[in-house]
């Protein structure tokens, strides 16, 4: 069975890209030398910390957390295919440890597969919105009978699977098809495992978007440094933002 490495690495390309833009702007966490004393700085209000914070230094990202007087916030963040967007409540300790709350809590995204498709000539599998328009770009990875995985994605027409097209996969791919998964790369999207034991193809799934782009802030810190914040930016590290003149 051939595997196709350009498939294999590219279904969470998006994600190491987003992470590369961000690199130039991902700091590590400080330390202070063994018996240095520390300054303990002064007590912060909401009134010190708000503001517009964007990044310190990208050309390819952008980032934007408004930090309001009232105790609200809007953030947004920009990077390759990736637009995300939350709003929400934020509080600061004294230390100047801030925390999020996103209001509301976003749905996230998912996949639900739909009855098999009965139509001559239908592709493997279709990937669809609610309006019934094909997704495109949605990658496959089908599970084999022999412990293998096979890979590909989803064109406008679905996945034909033992189509001519390159890197869409051939007929020595997976003779025996157990189980797949989807995943949406951009927004990382990911399906569970569905059972495809037996089907010959037709094999239908709606992409139900529901709150795609809105990022659950939730529980997320940072925190302040003068005129800098340090945003926990999933597992990257601190993203440090810098506050636009009042």
């Amino acid at each position: 069975m051939r595997r196709r490495p350009g498939l294999i690495s590219g279904i969470s390309a998006f994600a190491l890209s987003a992470a590369g833009l961000l690199a130039g702007c991902i700091a590590p966490a400080s330390q202070t030398p063994a018996g240095a004393a520390s300054a303990q700085p002064a007590a912060l209000s909401r009134e010190d910390v708000a503001g517009t914070y964007v990044l310190e230094r990208s050309f390819e990202a952008a980032m934007q957390l408004e930090l309001r007087a009232d105790g609200t916030y809007l953030y947004a963040l920009s990077v390759g295919a990736l637009d995300e967007r939350s709003q929400g409540s934020w509080s600061v300790t004294p230390g100047g440890t801030i925390t999020f709350a996103t209001t509301p809590r976003p749905e996230a995204p998912e996949f639900e597969r739909l009855a098999d498709g009965t139509v001559q000539d239908s592709p493997y599998l279709i990937v669809i919105w609610p309006n019934g328009v094909p997704v495109q770009g949605i990658n496959v990875a089908l599970q084999c009978a022999n412990g293998a995985t096979a890979y590909g994605y989803t064109l406008d027409t679905g996945w034909p699977y033992e189509g001519p097209e390159e890197d869409m996969g051939g007929d020595d791919l997976c003779d025996d098809p157990q189980s797949l998964r989807l995943i949406e790369p951009v927004h990382d999207v990911y399906s569970p495992a569905y059972d495809v034991a037996g089907a010959g193809g037709g094999l239908r799934f709606v992409l139900h978007p529901n709150d795609m782009g809105v990022r659950d802030m939730t529980d997320w810190q940072a925190s302040v440094t003068g005129n800098r914040i340090r945003l926990l930016h999933e597992s990257e590290g601190a993203a440090v933002l810098v506050r636009l003149p009042r």
